[in-house]
């Protein structure tokens, strides 16, 4: 399902970061910001997913509201699942904050090993 010419993931991002592709991002983002009502309804977004969203962050909550209108019958209502809500917050795959956090601790000691 990848556009004709984005093969690898380096393609992908570099198609998302193009001057093309900019402009429309921008105006989604300005859009979700000031007012989502419009965009949402657009989408087919009802009030009562609307209404889920939670959070004070306008991203995230366009991001609840879009979960709660699209998830599956009969699932539960609960939080926004963690793969959402690492790419709400520009963390898609959500493994790359972790191997940091693990990177950074063994960075700290020095690469010396504790006597036991």
């Amino acid at each position: 399902l990848m556009p004709e010419g984005c093969r690898t993931e380096g393609d992908v991002r570099e198609a998302l970061r193009s001057a093309q592709l900019a402009a429309p991002m921008n105006g989604l983002t300005q859009a979700i910001y000031t007012n989502s009502s419009p965009l949402l309804s657009s989408m087919g977004v009802t009030g009562e997913d609307r209404a889920a969203a939670t959070s004070p962050d306008a991203m995230m909550a366009f991001a609840q509201a879009l979960e709660a209108h699209y998830r599956p019958a009969g699932e539960g209502k609960e939080a926004m699942s963690n793969e959402a809500a690492n790419a709400a917050e520009g963390n898609p795959a959500g493994e790359e904050k972790k191997e940091n956090e693990e990177n950074s601790e063994q960075d700290t000691s020095g690469g010396e090993k504790k006597a036991d």
